[in-house]
This record gives C-alpha cells, sequence and structure tokens, in this order.
C-alpha cells in the first residue's frame, strides 16, 4: 500500500477534499477559473451540529460524577481549531473586495486558517470550564474512544501563510470559547434545538 493509500484509510473525507484541490489546480489555468482555498482544522463557534463542542460541555458540568476521558495524547499532542464566524467574515471579506488587488495576489491558492493558539486536547477543556466557571474532573486513560478532538489528524497548522496574504486575524481562542459556550448554554436555558441538544446529550452518553 502507498503511502497516499493510506492516508486515504486513515482519513477519506479529508483524502477526497485533497482530490477536489488537485483538480482545481490542475484545470486553473485551462479554465481561468479562479478559486481560494481554506483548508479548516475542527472547528468551534454558533451552530456547530457536530455535537462536540456542546458534550463537552454537558460532560465538563458533570465530571464530578462521571470524569472526562483523556489518554496521554490528550496531554502532549498540539492541535488546531478555528471559529466558525472568523471563517466567515474571511469569506464575505475575500467576496466584497474581490477587485482588490491583495485578493487577487491570493487567488489559485490553498491557506491554513486556525486560531493563533494551539492547545493540547487537556488544555482545551480547562479553557471549556473556565468558560463555565467550573473545575473539570478527569480520568487519565491509555486508550478511550469518548475523546471527540481531534476529528482530523493533520496536527496543529501553520496559518504563517494565511497571515501575509489574507492579513488573517483570528479572533483570540479565549474569546471564541466564550462566545461559543455562551450560545449553547443559551439554547439549553431557551430550548432552541432540541434535536441537537439530545443529539449532544446521546454523545455525552455514548462518546458516539
Amino acid at each position: 500500500m502507498c503511502i497516499r493509500d493510506r492516508y486515504k484509510a486513515d482519513e477519506e473525507y479529508g483524502h477526497d477534499k485533497l482530490k477536489c484541490e488537485e483538480y482545481l489546480y490542475k484545470v486553473a489555468d485551462r479554465t481561468q477559473f479562479p478559486f481560494i482555498i481554506f483548508r479548516l482544522p475542527d472547528v468551534i463557534g454558533p451552530f456547530d451540529d457536530t455535537s462536540r463542542y456542546w458534550s463537552y460541555l454537558i460532560w465538563i458540568r458533570n465530571s464530578m460524577l462521571k470524569p472526562v476521558e483523556l489518554d496521554e495524547e490528550s496531554y502532549t499532542r498540539k492541535l488546531s481549531f478555528v471559529y466558525s464566524e472568523d471563517v466567515s467574515d474571511m469569506i464575505v471579506k475575500i467576496v466584497t473586495q474581490v477587485e482588490e488587488k491583495w485578493v487577487l495576489d491570493a487567488l489559485n491558492n490553498s491557506y491554513h486558517l486556525a486560531f493563533a493558539e494551539a492547545p493540547t486536547v487537556y488544555e482545551f477543556m480547562e479553557r471549556m470550564a473556565r468558560t463555565l466557571f467550573v473545575e473539570c474532573n478527569y480520568r487519565k486513560m491509555v486508550s478511550s474512544k469518548r475523546i471527540f478532538y481531534p476529528s482530523v489528524h493533520c496536527g496543529n497548522l501553520s496559518i504563517a501563510k494565511a497571515k501575509q496574504i489574507l492579513n488573517w486575524e483570528p479572533k483570540p481562542m479565549e474569546d471564541a470559547m466564550e462566545q461559543t459556550t455562551a450560545f449553547f448554554i443559551n439554547a439549553e436555558d431557551k430550548n432552541l434545538y432540541p434535536p441537537e441538544e439530545k443529539a449532544a446529550v446521546a454523545k455525552f452518553k455514548t462518546g458516539s
């Protein structure tokens, strides 16, 4: 099995996205079709429908009875995250300034978008707990299927290119997490999204 096939086996979704990128690069000169590609790590923010962030909010608040499970890698491996509203703001900025030189210079290229900070899962949980004004209790495991981050396995991303060419200026992670937590707590208090809340509770209980 070649290295590309191994990557496909590990991350088929990412492999399919890479094929789309390669196709765009292949036909760009012939078709004169302009594009900008954003490569995103795990996304947090309002309306996140993966249940990951919301289920961790539930778990952390119940961690004295049911400790949050972490493995060794959760304490050592640095990860990237990105805030959904930062990404949407970047898209709006490009679309509304499409004739500007900086946009034209940015065309036909790929960019990593992420926070400047790259926490471990443990550090991310601690930040989340602070947004809830609670302490989180942990259980260290050799391995666990109940660790919801990362959902992709690329590690932490360099945003140097995006900062240089796109003037990417992500919100501080702490501010984004405070806003994300406030969104989901408000959703709980007002029963705004019952199906999504049910899915988050189920993920907390079962890990899937």
